[in-house]
């Protein structure tokens, strides 16, 4: 019995033009790119964006609750590489070799941390933690 020819593959399907655009621009409004010119956006005006109550509110909290002349540094460490504010307090203390009075409030989060620093030392704290190590970790530290 003769072998049974193979089926040639399936014509491919007919390639279709992409439909016309609906939308129709007039030629006066097609410039060649050589004579298009930059558009103009005016003069910049500063946008004043009323601020509300309640943030008023809080931002007077939030200043109340700074001592004038602070910042606060982020510390990449927190409650879950073992960090508590005694323990922080100690290495800042300790690495910086600044006095026990210069620093103010700890605030320990469960990853990281938040420390109230002189801002005109605040350069020098960061410069020297950076380079610290905690519970066997190098620390990532900067300026909230």
């Amino acid at each position: 019995t003769p072998a049974p020819k193979p089926t040639p593959p399936p014509a491919p399907a007919p390639v279709r033009a992409p439909e016309p655009l609906e939308e129709y621009i007039p030629e006066e409004a097609i410039v060649p790119v050589a004579e298009a010119r930059p558009v103009s956006r005016g003069p910049k005006v500063p946008v004043v964006v009323p601020v509300s109550e309640t943030e008023k509110e809080l931002n007077e909290a939030a200043a109340v609750d700074k001592p004038p002349g602070r910042i606060r540094l982020w510390i990449g460490a927190g409650i879950e590489q073992g960090a508590t504010p005694e323990n922080l307090r100690e290495l800042i203390l300790g690495t910086t070799g600044e006095p026990a009075t210069s620093l103010g409030k700890i605030d320990v989060r469960d990853r990281h941390a938040f420390a109230e620093i002189p801002g005109d030392r605040a350069a020098s704290y960061v410069s020297r933690l950076k380079r610290t190590d905690f519970n066997g970790k190098r620390i990532k530290v900067k300026l909230a």
